[in-house]
């Protein structure tokens, strides 16, 4: 398969796996970076515009062009010697240098010669060169031109669509997002102990970036709000595209439990922490994971407790957050968290 050949096999596998990116389920995508199809893209259309810079007429190496174009052989003696190939392909045209050397070896040094355009079974003439036709010198000096547009076109189309295309929890159908909304709300219910709203933050406004907190809750209130990022974690955990035994698994399940208990009514940080990782148990089992694991997932949050909130203090579990002691919501289980 000659180099030609192969870029264009090449460029057509990138196109067909941009298509697959944009086009499957996010739970198949969802683990692929954003940046490693525009980089795939980036490289290919790189290669395919440096090998047309690097097609200026050198051996035997640039004959994939057969029939289009002329290609200088540089001769054993100096010189160089112009070749048409006609409709031969590149092994063809090979062969023909090959029997066709002692003929070649004999030049006068440093002469400048042509011969095509060359045909099967029939022997061609090196002649002294002539006038080489316009129209090829032309096209050997646009191509790196034609393949720099060609290729920028490509890469802005792909940066286009790529920036356009929604990610992560924007990428989940309307109906999925509003259907995840509505369980979180009903698990957060049952820790305030009244009806409450989770709200998945895309636009920002406040949680994210702007508070720099995944979660947000109104004191004994009707509202919180999580990052799209928390929101989408939950939803990979419920639907087993999420290792139910990960920190990222963990914490997600601890900010919905640590605003549910801000909803109901616990306004110190703390507190909501040591009473979050005891009800995310029952939370994680409700997004399918099993007992035994749910309980080792919040056992492990709570024992990083103070790692992960080494700077903000306010979030340090209260002394009292043990098995039977003040804070155990449920002392006579001994079943902590």
């Amino acid at each position: 398969m000659t180099r030609t050949r192969a870029i264009w096999w090449l460029r057509g596998l990138v196109a067909v796996g941009l298509v697959l990116f944009f086009t499957l389920p996010y739970r198949i995508t969802g683990w692929i970076p954003i940046w490693l199809p525009f980089l795939a893209a980036l490289a290919i259309e790189l290669q395919f515009f440096v090998s047309g810079w690097r097609a200026a007429p050198r051996q035997s190496s640039d004959l994939d062009e057969g029939g289009r174009d002329w290609v200088m052989l540089p001769l054993p003696r100096g010189g160089q010697l112009w070749i048409e190939p006609g409709k031969l392909g590149e092994d063809e045209v090979t062969e023909w240098l090959s029997l066709n050397s002692a003929q070649l070896a004999g030049l006068a040094p440093n002469g400048q010669y042509e011969v095509g355009p060359l045909q099967n079974g029939l022997p061609s003439e090196i002649r002294p060169l002539g006038a080489l036709p316009v129209a090829h010198r032309r096209r050997r000096h646009r191509l790196p031109s034609l393949r720099l547009v060609v290729s920028i076109a490509v890469l802005v189309v792909v940066a286009g669509v790529l920036a356009l295309r929604p990610s992560g929890w924007q990428r989940l159908s309307s109906e999925k997002r509003a259907a995840a909304e509505a369980q979180f709300s009903r698990l957060a219910s049952a820790i305030a102990g009244h009806r409450v709203t989770v709200v998945c933050d895309t636009g920002g406004h406040h949680v994210g970036a702007v508070q720099e907190a995944d979660g947000l809750a109104e004191v004994g209130g009707r509202r919180a709000w999580l990052t799209p990022d928390i929101c989408l974690q939950l939803v990979q955990l419920r639907d087993g595209d999420l290792r139910p035994d990960s920190d990222t698994a963990g914490h997600a399940v601890v900010v919905l439990a640590h605003e549910a208990w801000h909803l109901h009514g616990v306004a110190d940080e703390g507190l909501a922490n040591c009473f979050a990782y005891q009800a995310g148990t029952r939370i994680a089992e409700q997004l399918g994971v099993s007992a035994g694991t749910a309980r080792a997932l919040m056992k492990a949050q709570l024992t990083e407790n103070r790692v992960e909130f080494a700077g903000s203090p306010a979030y340090f579990v209260p002394p009292g957050c043990y098995d039977g002691g003040p804070n155990d919501l449920h002392p006579a289980s001994h079943s902590f968290p």
